[in-house]
């Protein structure tokens, strides 16, 4: 039976052209293959064994498809483990201002993200504070470093920013003072 590489039908010995589709159908007798190791395979027998090594290949692929898919959900996993159900500590701070001219804005930010900001604050000493807030940390820390910092727009004396950089364990309650 002669194989249609195009299409895969069979078609009776010594067909020129596929009855299925139509396509030229190529003699399978006695030609050389250059496979994917870079040597040469004599193929006498026909279309039966070139179906075989295609099906081969396509089983193979299929393989390789379902690894790579396993190594991304595998990644995915850790990360969102790592992320998500990682370890945590407890935060809280308090901001004593000392601006006495005029009122002023001011920010309190957790490694770099926003916790709290106060708009138009009146002059004189004022303690801002907050409640415990948790902080989470990677599943692979043991402890982190958390940099509190807080920055006023002026007042009077021009911006201003105080920085205090805390160690967090996991479940430990920690308290920052910062003068601005």
């Amino acid at each position: 039976m002669a194989y249609c590489s195009a299409c895969g039908a069979y078609n009776k010995d010594g067909a020129r052209y596929c009855l299925k589709c139509g396509s030229k159908i190529d003699s399978l007798e006695s030609s050389t293959v250059r496979n994917n190791n870079g040597s040469d395979t004599n193929w006498n027998s026909g279309a039966g064994e070139r179906i075989v090594i295609i099906q081969q290949e396509k089983k193979h692929r299929g393989k390789a498809v379902w690894v790579v898919i396993a190594i991304i959900i595998i990644a995915l996993g850790g990360y969102f483990l790592a992320d998500n159900y990682g370890h945590h500590g407890y935060v809280s701070y308090e901001v004593y201002s000392t601006h006495v001219l005029y009122p002023t804005d001011v920010t309190v930010y957790f490694d770099g993200k926003q916790v709290a900001y106060w708009e138009d604050l009146k002059p004189g000493e004022y303690i801002y504070s907050s409640d415990y807030i948790p902080v989470y940390f990677s599943l692979f820390e043991k402890a982190h470093l958390l940099t509190v910092k807080a920055i006023s727009t002026g007042g009077g004396l021009g911006p201003q920013t105080h920085t205090e950089t805390i160690t967090i364990s996991d479940g430990n309650k920690e308290k920052v003072v910062l003068y601005i």
